[in-house]
Protein backbone atom coordinates (compact mmCIF):
# COMPACT_ATOMS: atom_id res chain seq x y z
CA UNK A 1 0.00 0.00 0.00
CA UNK A 2 1.33 3.39 -0.98
CA UNK A 3 0.61 5.73 1.45
CA UNK A 4 0.04 9.80 0.15
CA UNK A 5 1.89 12.71 1.92
CA UNK A 6 -0.52 14.86 3.84
CA UNK A 7 0.91 18.07 2.21
CA UNK A 8 2.78 18.77 -1.48
CA UNK A 9 5.96 19.71 -1.02
CA UNK A 10 6.78 23.22 -2.67
CA UNK A 11 10.01 23.61 -4.76
CA UNK A 12 9.97 27.15 -3.84
CA UNK A 13 9.42 26.52 -0.04
CA UNK A 14 12.02 25.46 2.62
CA UNK A 15 12.04 21.59 3.19
CA UNK A 16 13.44 21.80 7.07
CA UNK A 17 11.83 23.43 9.58
CA UNK A 18 13.34 26.17 11.75
CA UNK A 19 16.33 24.27 13.09
CA UNK A 20 17.34 24.47 16.71
CA UNK A 21 20.91 26.51 17.55
CA UNK A 22 22.24 23.08 18.86
CA UNK A 23 21.05 21.52 16.14
CA UNK A 24 22.86 23.77 13.28
CA UNK A 25 26.34 23.86 16.01
CA UNK A 26 26.62 20.56 15.83
CA UNK A 27 25.43 20.26 11.60
CA UNK A 28 28.85 23.04 11.60
CA UNK A 29 31.35 20.75 13.70
CA UNK A 30 30.66 17.72 11.97
CA UNK A 31 30.86 19.38 8.48
CA UNK A 32 34.24 21.52 10.10
CA UNK A 33 35.23 17.96 10.88
CA UNK A 34 34.83 16.48 7.75
CA UNK A 35 36.95 19.05 6.04
CA UNK A 36 34.82 19.90 3.34
CA UNK A 37 33.77 22.88 2.14
CA UNK A 38 29.91 24.51 2.36
CA UNK A 39 28.08 26.48 -0.54
CA UNK A 40 26.85 29.56 1.28
CA UNK A 41 24.42 30.18 -1.53
CA UNK A 42 22.93 27.20 -2.31
CA UNK A 43 19.95 28.30 -0.53
CA UNK A 44 19.79 31.51 -2.40
CA UNK A 45 19.78 29.84 -5.55
CA UNK A 46 17.20 27.15 -4.38
CA UNK A 47 14.93 27.61 -1.19
CA UNK A 48 14.62 23.61 -0.73
CA UNK A 49 17.97 24.16 0.90
CA UNK A 50 17.16 26.52 3.54
CA UNK A 51 18.61 25.46 6.61
CA UNK A 52 20.72 22.29 5.44
CA UNK A 53 24.52 22.55 4.25
CA UNK A 54 25.16 22.15 0.66
CA UNK A 55 28.65 20.55 0.17
CA UNK A 56 29.37 20.09 -3.74
CA UNK A 57 32.98 18.76 -3.45
CA UNK A 58 31.74 15.98 -1.58
CA UNK A 59 28.90 15.75 -3.22
CA UNK A 60 26.69 16.26 0.35
CA UNK A 61 23.74 17.74 1.58
CA UNK A 62 23.33 17.52 5.64
CA UNK A 63 20.31 18.29 7.13
CA UNK A 64 19.40 18.57 10.55
CA UNK A 65 16.74 17.94 13.44
CA UNK A 66 15.95 17.59 17.07
CA UNK A 67 13.29 14.98 16.21
CA UNK A 68 13.39 11.39 16.40
CA UNK A 69 13.49 8.88 13.41
CA UNK A 70 10.79 8.52 11.03
CA UNK A 71 10.44 12.33 10.99
CA UNK A 72 12.32 14.40 8.04
CA UNK A 73 13.33 10.92 5.94
CA UNK A 74 10.81 11.35 3.08
CA UNK A 75 12.44 15.82 3.05
CA UNK A 76 15.45 14.63 2.53
CA UNK A 77 14.86 11.99 -0.25
CA UNK A 78 14.01 15.06 -2.19
CA UNK A 79 17.18 16.66 -1.12
CA UNK A 80 19.16 13.74 -2.32
CA UNK A 81 16.88 13.89 -5.64
CA UNK A 82 17.10 17.64 -6.06
CA UNK A 83 20.80 17.75 -5.27
CA UNK A 84 21.69 14.55 -7.07
CA UNK A 85 23.97 14.25 -4.05
CA UNK A 86 24.31 11.92 -0.74
CA UNK A 87 22.05 13.27 2.22
CA UNK A 88 23.00 13.20 5.92
CA UNK A 89 20.49 13.73 8.48
CA UNK A 90 22.16 14.67 12.17
CA UNK A 91 19.88 13.53 14.31
CA UNK A 92 20.40 15.66 17.85
CA UNK A 93 19.44 14.67 21.06
CA UNK A 94 20.99 16.60 24.14
CA UNK A 95 21.04 13.39 26.43
CA UNK A 96 22.53 10.88 24.10
CA UNK A 97 24.25 13.17 21.41
CA UNK A 98 23.97 12.80 17.91
CA UNK A 99 23.09 10.12 15.50
CA UNK A 100 22.89 9.70 11.33
CA UNK A 101 20.86 8.85 8.48
CA UNK A 102 22.78 8.21 5.28
CA UNK A 103 21.45 7.81 2.09
CA UNK A 104 23.47 7.52 -0.83
CA UNK A 105 22.63 8.60 -3.67
CA UNK A 106 23.71 5.75 -6.14
CA UNK A 107 21.54 2.99 -3.89
CA UNK A 108 18.67 5.18 -2.64
CA UNK A 109 18.36 3.03 0.87
CA UNK A 110 18.59 4.76 3.73
CA UNK A 111 21.53 3.06 6.55
CA UNK A 112 20.30 4.82 9.77
CA UNK A 113 20.90 4.59 13.54
CA UNK A 114 24.59 5.24 12.42
CA UNK A 115 26.92 6.80 15.43
CA UNK A 116 30.05 9.06 14.76
CA UNK A 117 33.37 7.77 15.73
CA UNK A 118 36.53 9.68 15.83
CA UNK A 119 40.44 8.57 16.21
CA UNK A 120 43.34 10.82 15.43
CA UNK A 121 44.81 8.66 13.10
CA UNK A 122 41.78 7.24 11.41
CA UNK A 123 39.78 10.50 11.31
CA UNK A 124 36.20 10.74 11.18
CA UNK A 125 33.47 7.38 10.63
CA UNK A 126 29.87 7.12 11.11
CA UNK A 127 29.36 3.36 12.48
CA UNK A 128 26.57 1.46 12.40
CA UNK A 129 24.96 1.12 16.00
CA UNK A 130 24.92 -2.89 15.90
CA UNK A 131 25.13 -5.05 13.39
CA UNK A 132 27.56 -6.10 10.74
CA UNK A 133 26.51 -2.97 8.70
CA UNK A 134 28.88 -1.11 6.51
CA UNK A 135 31.04 1.44 8.00
CA UNK A 136 31.56 4.94 6.21
CA UNK A 137 34.60 6.98 6.36
CA UNK A 138 33.17 11.08 6.10
CA UNK A 139 35.92 13.26 4.36
CA UNK A 140 36.35 16.31 2.59
CA UNK A 141 35.86 14.60 -0.43
CA UNK A 142 32.46 13.23 0.62
CA UNK A 143 31.40 9.36 2.16
CA UNK A 144 33.35 6.89 1.44
CA UNK A 145 32.11 3.23 2.11
CA UNK A 146 33.98 0.47 3.79
CA UNK A 147 33.42 -3.02 5.23
CA UNK A 148 36.26 -3.04 8.21
CA UNK A 149 35.63 -1.28 11.07
CA UNK A 150 38.17 1.38 11.65
CA UNK A 151 38.66 0.24 15.45
CA UNK A 152 40.29 -3.12 16.93
CA UNK A 153 37.97 -4.20 19.46
CA UNK A 154 35.02 -2.86 21.20
CA UNK A 155 36.71 -0.99 23.97
CA UNK A 156 38.56 1.06 20.78
CA UNK A 157 34.95 1.40 19.51
CA UNK A 158 33.26 2.64 22.50
CA UNK A 159 36.21 5.23 23.39
CA UNK A 160 35.77 6.87 20.07
CA UNK A 161 32.16 6.97 20.32
CA UNK A 162 32.14 8.47 23.78
CA UNK A 163 34.80 10.98 22.26
CA UNK A 164 32.41 11.90 19.56
CA UNK A 165 29.50 12.39 22.02
CA UNK A 166 31.29 14.21 24.44
CA UNK A 167 33.33 16.92 23.42
CA UNK A 168 32.16 19.79 21.42
CA UNK A 169 33.64 19.05 18.36
CA UNK A 170 33.58 15.56 16.36
CA UNK A 171 37.33 16.06 16.30
CA UNK A 172 37.79 14.94 20.02
CA UNK A 173 38.60 18.93 20.40
CA UNK A 174 37.18 20.86 23.21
Amino acid sequence: MKLQPLTQFEVNQPLMSWTPRPVMRRMAEFQAAMGANVDLRASRRQPLFTNTLVMPSAKLVMAGTSCSRPMYLRECELLADVSQSDVLLLRHDVDRGASFDIRFRDSGQWSCCYLAWWHPYDGLWLIPTAGEQTFIRAGELGLTRATHAPFADARRREEGIVRAIETSSFTGGR
